[in-house]
């Protein structure tokens, strides 16, 4: 491992480090930078359990990030990218007979801005003389610009199964030192995923994004447990609202405190063990029922790692470790459906969205909703990458059926206000505020480019694609090479940009032959540039089966193209002498409705099932499915089935953690869902469907 990192003397012996962020409240968030001065830590003091009992004599690691690109106080510029593929180890230290352990701060300990620290504990002993070396456990701090300050930090199982859910896309671990106590676990993104300020620049095929997964992924692991704290000492346990440090980040959401804690508890199992990978040890057992395929766990945190992305392996066979040990409460009283974890969002800061109708996503991962209440009104509301609000609109009385939204590049919100004399109405991002009304008759589906020309169809009035230039208070029609645009038959709904800019239009009509209804190809000539195009082709299937309404359209980062009716996922070719053809058909339900789905950097598509209150998990490359039905025990409830997270699910999308972002509009929710997805470029208008940052 290269020693680049921050200026810390390896020679001070067990007494190191550490300190910790400056308070964080609602509406702030942990800060980045891309170098600058190496940040003086403060001290550090903390605790290390396995359940009720300390864990004994471990091994407790200070680690940095390691960022390529990043300036840093020793070494230079790091060279480390990708994910999980390096950290650094600012101090070590091992904890006492009653599982304490402290580090002393002081300006001679640094840290470099832009990177972010956390805590490892493995090996040790519990409840016998034995170390257990598959005992690994994380418990994440934060960003090292604002580690300045004294600290408390709790580690233990559920501070684990935090990092597993939040961050698990970010980790992996040193193969060769597996299984010995001293594991190395690594904490990392590439330089485009840890972004100072996400963002896109430039336009066309010159824009350029960046994004700051490892930053929200760490805010959504601090979220989840209380296992730091600035003043005071944590308690270990599982938060049951968003709280970073004690700060209440949003009293409307919800986190399955019952879930977690139950997961801590089948954790728990091993911990308090002598260890082992024999199938009648504890370990041995968990490693056994947490293997997934050639994924054959070793050590704790990576059992919760194969729990947190594949929620639906050998359920039953898991939950049953959690008993008869259940330190973490309130615990589940039965195994959950599934260990998918979700964080639900009602409103913000005690008001509630109304009937949550479609998401979407900026480039900085903050998360956007329209909302209608009982057709006399709408509203728009935004929540950071990790639940704390940004705002939440004045029910509008004039436009209340906007129903679609879209987040454009350059900070502002489009939602579309479906009614016979209705409007695409834009707010900015920051603020809520109306910024301007453009009269349009039915618009739906809205679509940003990398222009930030909005597009939207005008459903049953027969009329072109419409956009809105960027900059322009009024919409015209699409044109193909100067000419007429297309006109729309049937019901157009949803429309989609692909990643070579070309524009597809689903169709809502019950009897139609078609998969999509428009599609409007650039083939040339070069003078032809988007928002005009070159071609169009309204071209049905080829095959007179009625596929019905189609709700979506995804693309793969192999150039795939998928849709969707209400059962049925359709992967289709596109032949500008022939037609669009049906490459290949997956039937995923029978007489439910799946609704927009999305994509995330795995090239694995979410369907949500509005029928069934479930998610359906399709990977276009291992051709499997799974079904997800997160817990909410809401309220210190035992019982997930009792109160589902979903009710109605309707709208996907995923950000640059890898967290899905539904919106469920029998429930009100903006539904979080850690853990199971891959990262992805949150903005659609930048044109990467399937590919991580």
């Amino acid at each position: 491992m290269k020693s680049h990192s921050c200026n810390f003397s390896m020679r001070v012996a067990s007494a190191v480090l550490f300190s910790a962020l400056s308070l964080l409240v609602a509406g702030c968030g942990i800060e980045t930078s891309t170098g600058g001065s190496p940040v003086a830590m403060g001290a550090m003091s903390g605790i290390v359990h396995g359940g009720p009992n300390p864990v004994k004599f471990s091994t407790i690691t200070l680690w940095e990030t390691v960022t390529a690109g990043i300036p840093h106080a020793v070494g230079g510029t790091a060279g480390s990218s990708g994910y999980g593929s390096q950290a650094q180890i600012l101090a070590s230290t091992t904890s006492d007979g009653f599982g304490a352990f402290t580090f002393n701060g002081g300006p001679s300990y640094t840290c470099d801005p832009g990177e972010y620290a956390y805590l490892t504990s493995t090996g040790g002993y519990t409840g016998s003389n034995t170390a257990n070396n598959n005992s690994v456990e994380v418990a994440v701090i934060g960003s090292c610009s604002q580690l300045s300050s004294a600290t408390s930090i709790y580690i233990s199982e559920v501070s684990t199964v935090a990092a597993a859910y939040a961050l698990g896309n970010f980790i992996s671990e040193d193969p060769s030192f597996l299984g010995g106590g001293l594991q190395r676990v690594y904490i990392g993104a590439p330089a485009s995923n840890n972004a100072a300020t996400p963002a896109c620049t430039g336009t066309g095929s010159s824009m350029t994004c960046t994004a700051a997964g490892l930053a929200h992924g760490f805010q959504n692991a601090l979220e989840l447990v209380d296992s730091v704290r600035y003043s005071g000492s944590p308690t270990g346990q599982t938060n049951a609202v968003p709280a970073i440090n004690g700060a209440v980040v949003n009293s409307n959401g919800v986190i399955p405190q019952a879930l977690i804690n139950f997961i801590g508890n089948v954790m728990q199992s091993c911990v308090n063990s002598t260890g082992g990978t024999g199938g009648a040890t504890p370990c041995g057992k968990l490693f056994t029922d947490t293997t997934v395929g050639s994924n054959v766990p070793s050590d704790t945190l990576q059992a919760a790692m194969n729990i947190a992305k594949n929620p639906t392996n050998n359920v039953f066979a898991i939950a049953s470790l959690a008993t008869p040990s259940s330190f973490f409460s309130p615990s589940l009283n039965s195994a959950p459906t599934d260990f998918s974890l979700a964080v639900t969002y009602d409103g913000e800061n005690g008001t509630t969205f109304g009937a949550t109708q479609y998401v979407d996503l900026d480039p900085a991962d903050n998360v956007y909703t329209v909302a209608t209440t009982a057709s006399t009104s709408s509203d728009v509301g935004g929540l950071s990458s990790y639940g704390a609000p940004l705002f939440l609109t004045t029910p509008n009385t004039s436009y209340f059926n906007e129903n679609v939204i879209v987040a454009d590049t350059l900070g502002n919100v489009w939602t579309a206000n479906t009614a016979a004399s209705g409007a695409v109405l834009e707010y900015s991002a920051t603020s809520g505020g109306l910024e301007q009304t453009i009269s349009a008759t039915s618009p739906f589906g809205l679509a940003v480019d990398h222009s930030n020309n909005v597009y939207f169809v005008q459903q049953g009035s027969g009329t072109t694609v419409q956009y809105i230039p960027q900059g322009a208070s009024a919409a015209q029609g699409t044109t193909l090479n100067g000419g007429a645009g297309p006109n729309i038959s049937g019901v157009p709904s949803l429309i989609a940009i692909d990643s070579s800019h070309n524009l597809y239009a689903n169709e809502t009509s019950a009897a139609s032959t078609k998969l999509f209804s428009e599609e409007l190809v650039q083939l040339g000539p070069a003078s032809c540039t988007p928002p005009d195009y070159c071609g169009y082709l309204g071209a049905p299937t080829g095959s007179t089966t009625t596929y019905g309404a189609t709700y979506t359209t995804l693309f793969d980062s192999t150039g795939g193209v998928w849709t969707n009716n209400a059962t049925t996922l359709y992967q289709t070719t596109y032949n500008p002498f022939t037609g669009i053809a049906i490459a290949k058909t997956v039937t995923l339900t029978a007489g439910d409705v799946l609704e927009a789905g999305a994509i995330d950097g795995s090239n694995t598509i979410f369907l949500p099932n509005f029928t069934s209150g479930t998610l359906y998990q399709y990977s276009t490359t291992g051709n499997t499915t799974i079904i997800l039905a997160p817990c909410y025990a809401a309220g210190g409830s035992k019982n997930c089935d009792a109160l589902p997270a979903f009710h109605t699910p309707q709208n996907v999308r995923v950000d640059s953690t890898g967290a899905l972002w539904v919106s469920d509009p029998g429930t009100g929710r903006v539904v979080q869902v850690l853990g199971v997805a891959s990262p992805t470029w949150p903005s659609l208008a930048y044109g990467h469907p399937g590919v991580k940052p």
